[in-house]
């Protein structure tokens, strides 16, 4: 980990590595239970009880809860708190950067995407939720796979040579399949988005062949 021809670098980068690793499994432990009723509480649209435990944890000025948008705000920071060890910070910035610039610049045409995918939001929400409630039951499996995005440079035979003795396929097969799963299933949304900013439309696909109409493709 680190720069080897700088100690120092490589102290830190382990150092960071052991301190997220650290705190997520306090976390998994916990915080999920409240973190997993937060996100049933707006899965069901129990609004008021939301409400209440939120204000729990973050301040009322800040985050007023007083309309479903506010709703939504505080149950991403509190599910994107839980997560914080041990996400890309840098990659979720610029997801919500591109958002507010696809939102400057066509502002029309991501309502109508909104609206597009209105009725599939919910069950998206709850194979999100289920997804990341795998991750936490088998992050401790996955630590050494984990520690591979605190390498200066991962050896080009690393995964010909190298195994893990921590877990077994078995142990995380379910959390697999479900994320493929979920991934191919959330995938038109992301092609919406990327028509989008590239095409001005969310349903005006690439000319590239094999051609598809979005409705098809979806």
């Amino acid at each position: 980990m680190g720069d080897p021809t700088d100690p120092q670098s490589s102290y830190e980068k382990f150092d960071k590595f052991k301190q997220n690793v650290i705190s997520f499994l306090y976390k998994t432990e916990n915080d999920w239970p409240r973190t997993r009723r937060i996100n049933e509480l707006w899965i069901n649209e129990n609004y008021e009880y939301l409400a209440q435990e939120i204000r729990k944890i973050l301040p009322k000025k800040q985050f007023p809860m007083n309309n479903k948008l506010e709703h939504l705000r505080g149950v991403h920071f509190v599910t994107r708190f839980f997560l914080q060890d041990i996400i890309d910070y840098e990659h979720n910035e610029l997801i919500f950067k591109e958002v507010k610039t696809i939102f400057e610049q066509n502002p029309a045409n991501l309502i109508e995407l909104s609206k597009y995918f209105q009725g599939h939001f919910r069950r998206y929400d709850k194979r999100i939720l289920r997804a990341i409630e795998h991750f936490s039951e088998v992050f401790r499996f996955l630590i050494p796979a984990y520690g591979l995005t605190y390498y200066h440079e991962i050896p080009e035979k690393l995964f010909e040579e190298k195994g893990m003795t921590t877990a077994a396929f078995e142990d995380i097969k379910e959390f697999y399949i479900d994320t493929y799963e979920l991934v191919a299933e959330i995938l038109p949304i992301i092609v919406g988005y990327n028509n989008l900013k590239y095409r001005g439309d969310f349903i005006k696909m690439s000319d590239t062949k094999p051609k598809y109409e979005f409705d098809k493709f979806f």
